[in-house]
């Protein structure tokens, strides 16, 4: 089954640094192994860059002739469909963990040689519950016998909604570290701020 390609606008930040961050990140994974194939970006809060880094450290994997697939698994407020001006219209990630559509009506490849994309699809009320289904491991181990990486994109709740990601402690210790260097931001989080 030939796959639609969907053009996505190239949106760089175009800034030194930024750019050489993300070779090294590159860098980095490779260094893993070739164990490390599936890789999911969260943060504790909105806005901070998740849609971003994951999309230039998919599309950096397939520059070097690495075949990638991005699943943007925030069913809940993705802002991938929008940020790369994708114009035809998308099936998603909420309707194939639906049943709605199969596992190849939400594959599509890019204008981007080497990266393909699951977009999220449309919103759902209960993303945590969808991506614990067994059809989202389902999918990710099919993906596994096609694609040299599969880059995943979680909204900023993940860490608390959603167990089966298998987040490591070292995650949770560094949001702790950073929530300690920011009493503000703790208070804010916790409910006690003062505002």
């Amino acid at each position: 089954m030939s796959r639609e390609v969907v053009t996505l606008a190239k949106k760089t930040k175009g800034e030194y640094s930024y750019n050489e961050a993300i070779k090294t990140l590159r860098t980095n994974v490779q260094f893993c192994g070739s164990n490390l194939r599936r890789i999911l970006l969260t943060s504790a809060f909105p806005d901070e860059g998740k849609s971003d880094v994951t999309f230039a450290l998919a599309s950096s994997l397939a520059q070097i002739g690495k075949k990638v697939i991005l699943i943007d698994a925030d069913i809940r407020k993705s802002v991938m469909v929008s940020r790369y001006q994708v114009e035809t219209e998308i099936n998603g990630l909420s309707q194939y963990l639906t049943g709605q559509r199969e596992m190849e009506e939400v594959i599509y490849n890019t204008n981007f040689e080497g990266l393909s994309i699951i977009f999220a699809g449309p919103y759902s009320p209960n993303p945590s519950e969808l991506l614990e289904e067994d059809l989202f491991h389902e999918l990710l181990d099919a993906l596994d016998e096609k694609f040299d990486y599969i880059i995943s994109k979680a909204g900023d709740n993940i860490l608390a909604a959603n167990a089966k990601y298998d987040i490591t402690k070292d995650v949770v210790n560094g949001l702790n570290k950073r929530y300690k260097q920011n009493p503000e931001m703790a208070e804010k989080i916790s409910g006690k701020s003062k505002e």
